[in-house]
C-alpha cells in the first residue's frame, strides 16, 4: 500500500566493543541505502579505541541523510544484549533491524526488509547471509546462511520452530529484521545473556507465536 512507503525503520548500529576499524565501512553500507527513510541510533558499549570518535565524525559528516540520528554511548561494559535493547527502546520506526559494527549491508536490503514485512503475514524474517571470517583476508565466498538444509525450518509453525531451537539455533542473527511491537512484548533482549543476544529471543517469539520466516 502507499502508506507502507512512508514507514520509519530504524537500523542500531551495535558497535559492541571496539570496533574502530570497521565500523565506517558499516555506515557506509546503511547510508548508501535505497530507502531513504531511516533512522540511525549507534550505540557502543564501553569501546576502549577510537570507536565512538570514528561514529561521530561520520554522523556530523552524513546527519543529512537520516530521518533522525543518536548516538548513545555508555560509560561501562553493559553486555551485547542490554547494548541492543538500550538502541531499541529509543526506536519509533514500525521496523528495526540492528547491525554490528563488522557487518555491511547490500544497498537494497533494507527496501527488501521493508517490503517483506508489509506484504508478508509475518512479524519478524531472516534474510541471507554471506559469512565472512576474517577481515585480514579477502571474503571468502562460501554456502549462504542459514544453510539450505535448514531452510525448511523457516517455512513450519511457530510451535514447530520452538521445538527445533530448542535443540538448537537455526537462525542466522545478522541477517534478522522485525516489526519493533513483537520485540517491546517480549521485553526486547535479555541483558541477563551478556555475551549473545540472540538464541533466548528467538525461543520467546516463537514460544509467543511468531514464526519466522525466510526472505530469499
Amino acid at each position: 500500500t502507499v502508506k507502507t512507503m512512508f514507514d520509519k525503520i530504524l537500523l542500531i548500529v551495535a558497535s559492541h566493543y571496539n570496533q574502530e576499524n570497521l565500523i565506517e565501512h558499516c555506515l557506509d553500507s546503511i547510508m548508501r541505502q535505497k530507502y531513504r527513510n531511516i533512522e540511525l541510533i549507534i550505540t557502543d558499549d564501553c569501546s576502549t579505541d577510537t570507536t565512538v570518535e570514528v561514529a561521530d565524525s561520520w554522523l556530523r559528516k552524513h546527519q543529512q541523510r537520516f530521518h533522525n540520528i543518536e548516538i548513545v554511548v555508555h560509560d561501562k561494559n553493559q553486555g551485547i544484549s542490554k547494548n541492543h535493547s538500550d538502541g531499541m527502546i529509543r526506536t519509533t520506526g514500525r521496523f528495526v533491524k540492528y547491525i554490528a559494527g563488522d557487518d555491511f549491508l547490500e544497498s537494497d536490503a533494507v527496501d527488501s526488509f521493508v517490503a517483506f514485512l508489509s506484504n508478508e503475514k509475518c512479524d519478524w524474517g531472516q534474510a541471507l547471509v554471506i559469512p565472512y571470517y576474517s577481515v585480514r583476508k579477502e571474503i571468502e565466498s562460501t554456502e549462504l546462511l542459514p544453510v539450505k538444509k535448514k531452510q525448511r525450518y523457516f517455512s513450519y509453525d511457530a510451535r514447530k520452530q520452538f521445538r527445533l531451537l530448542s535443540r538448537g539455533n537455526f537462525v542466522c542473527a545478522p541477517g534478522v529484521f522485525f516489526r519493533r511491537r513483537v520485540l517491546e512484548e517480549v521485553g526486547f533482549f535479555d541483558p541477563e545473556f551478556r555475551m549473545y543476544e540472540d538464541w533466548h529471543t528467538w525461543l520467546k517469539l516463537t514460544l509467543r507465536g511468531y514464526p519466522i520466516r525466510l526472505l530469499s
